[in-house]
């Protein structure tokens, strides 16, 4: 019998099931009879024969058994290993798999005065993907529950993301519950690491000891949960660099992971005088000693798109062509030619912190929609570089958006950076848009809050608001300024607001008169009027856009023209 199968210097060789019938073959042409000398001569493809069917059996049993060995020899590889076998594995290595976690949301409920509602009741999101299962419930005075934290029946993240006010359906109604929604965006869970992942993570596990410290503070970043990307840069001269990094000092980029589990890794490596990023996290050692260490969370840099195909074959091309041609291009940045079920040997998905977007890019996923011809494909034609006020308006508060107006133009969003008795006196740029020429004396058009209603404590005049928990409205800015329904004069400000311009809190800017304690008032904002603004410097149409290493590449169907 041949000694060339199991383990040997070459790894581990499969003994495959021909090769074992082959070899009882060669073992029973062996027997012989010991007074005539006659040989046996089996057909191994004579399946009427018992003997032969015997044989069979036990060769496919030891085929199973070699299958097992097999199986048993790639779990020591870290490049074969899989599942509980892997997990395992990568413990020799310092770490472990990831867990899946389940998605969360803040939640404000409304409900009979001082009623209890047992747990078990579930609200959900409007689209139907996603359940969350309510705790003990109990509503104050004034028939509020502020704060409830909801838990997603179903471990991992949701099918898409959900913003506020987007939890508004009961699942379960339940006496005593009148109204339910999410001033805060859902905290999306993750999916248990796969094999895949965790194959990358062990990869680089080995440099957790390396004898470079950004060989070993990348290794331990990437292991942070929650982490996907990790970049560290440093500067080892005495003077700022070219990239804008103070002398010796280590510049960390980390996208995903909790702040604080980020900071401790940092620091648990810490070995220059600063750390330095758009994030810092105070840290206090086990003297009292406090360090602030910094990263960087990219800014996203988003990416306008401005392309005109020709429709060649009008039966070919859909109705909905041009939509379907930015939602390609939406799927490629995001997922890869995968998303768009095409099979392709770069591994990447998506765009990484520092990646530069070039056009052709995108040449495979506008090609997918059927019937076109690519004709022409620039990136942030004409995307505002710079932008400051020419005339400083009235009314107006820092946080407060504005549209930019020009005609042939689009999407120019600036942000009042700094005010003076609501004169606006600087901006910063939100969103450059596309199609802007460089002009002085451009108006502006408020983007106000909306959907805010309020309760107020009155007696005449207004003496006290709150948000009503059910419509805490979205988009307002610290400062701005609404008037109250139900009476005559009574304005509020916004004093405090969360992600997405929820308001959380409310002072008195004008009592007014004619007003009585109630809830659920509407209210309509006060807008700024007579800002007017100067666009200086317009980027030409380009062919690549370049993304420095503390930024990332942003992508949005809205920001996609596509001319046909």
């Amino acid at each position: 019998m041949s000694n060339v199968y199991g383990v040997n210097p070459q790894g581990f060789i499969l003994k495959r099931l021909a090769d074992i019938l082959s070899d009882y073959q060669t073992a029973l042409a062996g027997v012989s009879d010991p007074v005539t000398g006659e040989s046996l001569t089996p057909n191994l493809t004579d399946e009427r024969d018992p003997l032969i069917q015997f044989i069979n059996s036990t060769a496919a049993q030891d085929a199973q058994a070699w299958e097992q060995l097999q199986m048993l020899y790639n779990l020591l590889d870290p490049q074969s290993s899989t599942g509980a076998g892997f997990s395992g594995l990568v413990q020799l290595n310092g770490i472990t798999r990831f867990a899946g976690t389940y998605s969360t949301v803040v939640l404000n409920l409304t409900g009979t005065p001082n009623y209890t509602m047992p747990s078990g009741a579930q609200a959900g999101t409007q689209d139907g993907t996603m359940v969350f299962n309510l705790p003990q419930v109990t509503f104050d005075s004034g028939g509020n529950a502020i704060g409830i934290i909801g838990t997603c029946t179903v471990l991992g993240p949701g099918a898409n993301a959900e913003g506020p006010g987007t939890v508004t359906q009961m699942v379960t109604p339940a006496s005593g519950w009148g109204s339910v929604t999410n001033p805060e965006a859902v905290v999306m869970g993750v999916a248990e690491e796969t094999d895949e992942q965790l194959r990358a993570r062990q990869q680089v596990s080995t440099s957790n000891t390396a004898g470079t410290i950004i060989e070993a503070w990348y290794s331990a970043l990437i292991q942070v949960a929650g982490v996907t990307f990790a970049r560290v840069y440093q500067n080892v001269t005495s003077s700022p660099d070219g990239r804008g990094i103070p002398g010796n000092s280590i510049a960390p980029v980390v996208v995903g992971g909790a702040a604080a589990d980020i900071a401790n890794c940092i620091y648990s490596k810490i070995s220059v005088s600063q750390t330095y990023g758009n994030q810092t996290v105070n840290i206090t050692d086990a003297l009292g000693t406090v360090y602030e260490i910094s990263y960087s969370i990219p800014t996203p840099i988003p990416i306008f798109i401005a392309l005109t195909v020709n429709i060649i074959n009008s039966a070919l091309f859909p109705d909905n062509g041009a939509e379907l041609i930015a939602d390609a291009i939406i799927s490629f940045v995001t997922g890869g030619m995968a998303a768009l079920g095409i099979d392709s040997a770069y591994d990447q998905v998506g765009y990484v912190p520092g990646q530069p977007v070039y056009a052709s890019d995108l040449y495979a996923a506008i090609m997918t929609v059927p019937g076109i011809q690519l004709v022409s494909l620039v990136l942030d034609i004409g995307a505002i570089n710079t932008v400051a006020v020419d005339v400083g308006g009235s009314g107006y508060a820092v946080g407060d958006v504005v549209a930019i107006n020009q005609a042939g133009a689009s999407k120019g969003l600036a942000t009042v950076a700094t005010e003076a008795l609501g004169v606006a006196e600087t901006l910063t740029l939100t969103a450059p848009g596309m199609g802007f020429t460089a002009a002085t004396g451009l108006s502006t058009t408020m983007q106000p809050g909306t959907g805010l209603e309020v309760n107020i404590t009155a007696s005449g005049s207004i003496s006290a608001a709150v948000p009503n928990a059910g419509a805490a409205g979205t988009g307002y800015a610290v400062g701005d300024l609404v008037s109250v329904a139900g009476g005559t004069g009574g304005k509020l400000a916004v004093a405090t607001i969360s992600t997405g311009g929820v308001v959380l809190t409310l002072t008195v800017n004008a009592g007014g008169s004619g007003y009585t304690t109630a809830t659920a008032i509407a209210t309509t904002p006060v807008l700024g009027t007579g800002l007017t603004v100067n666009v200086t410097q317009v980027a030409p149409a380009l062919q690549s856009v370049a993304i420095l290493w503390n930024q990332i590449a942003s992508f949005s169907a809205e920001n996609i023209s596509v001319t046909t």
